[in-house]
């Protein structure tokens, strides 16, 4: 299976700003187990284990090992092996930032049901983000559009609301989240639709999804700092496919479950 985009987000996991998680999620953390702006310079790699439906409507689920590299430079420029590569800017509670990233698409050899809809091909994408936190809560939308007419050729992105609690003299973060995702047709084409010769060869209906909000779900994550450097992290996650995503012939069913777990050293 190709790893869904930012995500898995998400979408799904990774430290500081970014999450351990499933590419389609974005720069709002499921786990921080850090200040979204803190030293000067700061980088941590790590192993991330993934539970995932085989693509976004699926009923069969898949284990996927994802290496993680998080380095950010004077609280401005970032690398993160699921958010891509960025800038941010932060204005007393009010952030964001820009990146590029990189769909990698769906392959038709992922799940038995995708046979004969042809794969979508990866694309670079470029795109913004803009939060707002206040206190342990954190308000952020994303939005990224693909560079080139290859793979979806549209526009992706979420509203998230996260809070974030930390206790045993922060050794222990838990983040608790709710977002919802949007896309235009072209995206939703892509992923949900079905062309005519997509149903000549697939045998399902032909199909065409219109914009909107197409998924929406929440998350429970929790990092653990076992000592200044080595930390544990987990994660759960649900998300219900609405409306013209939850009505596409190739879509199971639409509670989509994820589950996560790492661990990661900080230099």
């Amino acid at each position: 299976m190709k790893i869904i985009k930012h995500g898995l987000l998400i979408a799904l996991l990774s430290t500081s700003v970014s999450v351990y998680a499933d590419s389609r999620y974005s720069a709002i953390s499921d786990i921080e187990d850090e200040p979204l702006f803190g030293d000067d310079f700061r980088s941590r790699v790590g192993i991330q284990g993934f539970y995932l439906p085989r693509y976004s409507g699926a009923s069969s689920y898949e284990g996927v090992p994802f290496p993680l590299i998080d380095v950010s430079w004077k609280n401005v420029l970032f690398v993160n092996s699921l958010r891509g590569l960025g800038a941010q800017y932060r204005f007393d509670n009010l952030y964001f930032g820009a990146v590029l990233n990189y769909d990698w698409g769906r392959d038709e050899s992922d799940d038995s049901h995708l046979d004969g809809m042809g794969d979508v091909d990866g694309t670079a994408e470029g795109g913004g983000f803009i939060g707002y936190q206040l206190g342990n809560w954190r308000l952020e939308v994303d939005a990224m559009h693909a560079i080139g007419d290859s793979g979806y050729d549209g526009l992706e992105g979420k509203v998230a609301l996260a809070n974030i609690q930390k206790f045993m003299d922060d050794r222990l973060i838990i983040t608790a989240s709710v977002q919802s995702s949007f896309a235009d047709h072209n995206y939703m084409q892509a992923y949900y639709g079905v062309t005519s010769e997509q149903s000549i060869t697939s045998g399902y209906a032909q199909y065409s999804p219109s914009a909107g909000f197409y998924k929406a779900g929440g998350t429970l994550a929790a990092v653990y700092s076992l000592t200044p450097s080595i930390a544990v992290n987990g994660v759960v996650g649900y998300e219900r496919l609405l409306d013209h995503a939850s009505d596409s012939p190739i879509v199971q069913t639409g509670n989509q479950y994820r589950l996560g777990v790492g661990i990661s050293y900080q230099f």
